[in-house]
Order: C-alpha cells, then structure tokens, then sequence
C-alpha cells in the first residue's frame, strides 16, 4: 500500500523515515503502458539505521504497530483489552502474513460488553481462563488476515476489483458438539451506497440450514470505517488500520448445543 501526491509517492517506511519518492515521467511512449523513474527505492517498511547487519533489514512487527497507535489514539477500550490480551493475541499473529487491523471506538466497543459479547475487563481480570478467552476472542475477530484493503473511495474492494468480498480473521472457532476444532472466521467486505466507505460485517457460520455460529456486529452503528487523519489507511508494516464504527464478533448457537 503506497500513497502518492503530486508525483511524490511514500510507502510505510518513507513516512516513518519523513521521506518521499519523487516519480519523473518517461516521455518515451511504450506499446505496454507509461513508465515513470524513481529518484530513489520505495520503502515498504520501517527499517532500522544498521545496514551494515541484518539487523538492519528487519521490518517492523504488527504488535508494535498496533500497540504504537493505540497509545496515541482516544481508543482507550480497545487499547485496555488489547494490552490485558496481548500474549495470547502475539502468539496468533502470522508474522509472514498480511493484515487490515479494525480499531471499534469506545462506544461500539461499550455497546459490545453490554451486549454480552464481551466480557467487562474487571471480569477478564478476575477469570483469566473463560473470560480471557473471549477477550482475546473478540480481539482477534478485528484481526482480518491474507490482505491490506485500503478505504480508497472506490466503488469496488482492492486488490481483486470486487463488488464484495468474503475473507478470515484471526479468531479460529473451537466446539466440539458442533464439529468445530480451530475452524476459520470469516467477515464480509462491502462498500458503502453513500461515500464507498469500506464495510465489514462478521459472518455466519452455516452447516446444511443451520446456522452454527451467529456472526454479530453493532445495532447502533454502520459497521463503516471512519474516515479521517488517524482514524482510516494508517499505515503499517505489511498492514494497514481502520478505526471502526462497529465491532466484529461471533457468537456459539446455544440452541443446538441443548438439543
């Protein structure tokens, strides 16, 4: 993911290092497109200052970027269950993967804990087993792997030019009377009628014409990316972060566990 402006362009590490890219248009017309020179190389990630090591050439981790926004964001809710949670969500994350990160403000995520479908932290704290779990549950539902989807204005998802798209999050479901062991988590991805703002909206889980796992989402909010200076496309190493007027959660169907 690149940003660009006046043929200046900064990938994630050029705005970590306050530098830009300056792109020169070639006036040579070829068959295959426009071709542009670069006054230097794009850096897509964060590097330290070491080129001498390899140390120098290893990128940012998304913990760090996570963790770097949330202690100067107003997510203040969000940022308390992450840091309560954060060994078990670490031990989640694959580091070789691609990752959009979702950021519910404190109200979507108040909305969430008086929803039962996150616990309150003093109950996490007090029950470091169930409670914990559903913690780092709900965390990792906002976690969404494989790809960085920009909130780019567009009408269609990028990269794949779709009207929709339905992908996984890093929550993995487990319940033995319902078969599941690990099984995946999806969201789906939409685009707002209005702006083509990014949606994102949990998924059910469906066995035959049962639905196994509720996918369940905000009732009072749009489950839309908010846009704006540090609350959309903030970018990261191989990830980028949306603040979210919603949440992402998914809930067991208590119904069949009883029959």
């Amino acid at each position: 993911m690149v940003r660009y402006k006046n043929n200046y362009l900064q990938a994630v590490g050029n705005i970590a290092d306050n530098d830009s890219v300056h792109l020169q248009k070639d006036t040579v017309n070829y068959a295959n497109g426009q071709f542009y020179q670069l006054d230097k190389l794009i850096n897509y990630s964060p590097r330290n200052t070491m080129g001498g090591s390899s140390e120098g050439w290893n990128q940012g981790s998304l913990v760090s970027f996570v963790q770097d926004y949330l202690d100067k964001s107003d997510k203040t809710l969000f940022k308390t269950y992450w840091d309560t949670c954060l060994v078990e969500i670490e031990g989640s994350i694959n580091t070789s993967a691609f990752y959009t990160v979702l950021i519910p403000t404190n109200q979507r995520m108040q909305e969430a804990i008086d929803a039962g479908y996150l616990p309150t932290i003093e109950e996490v704290n007090a029950n470091l087993n169930g409670e914990l779990i559903k913690a780092v549950a709900f965390i990792n539902a906002h976690l969404i792997i494989g790809e960085v989807y920009p909130d780019d204005g567009l009408d269609r998802i990028f990269p794949g030019n779709y009207a929709s798209y339905k992908t996984t999050t890093s929550h993995k479901i487990t319940e033995a009377k319902l078969d599941l062991v690990l099984a995946k988590s999806y969201v789906n991805i939409s685009k707002g009628a209005d702006r083509n703002q990014l949606t994102f909206k949990a998924a059910d889980i469906e066995a035959g014409s049962n639905v196994l796992v509720y996918g369940r989402g905000s009732t009072q909010g749009t489950q839309q990316v908010i846009r704006g200076l540090n609350n959309s496309n903030v970018m990261g190493p191989r990830a980028v972060l949306h603040s979210l007027d919603g949440f992402v959660c998914f809930e067991i169907n208590q119904t069949l566990l009883s029959n």
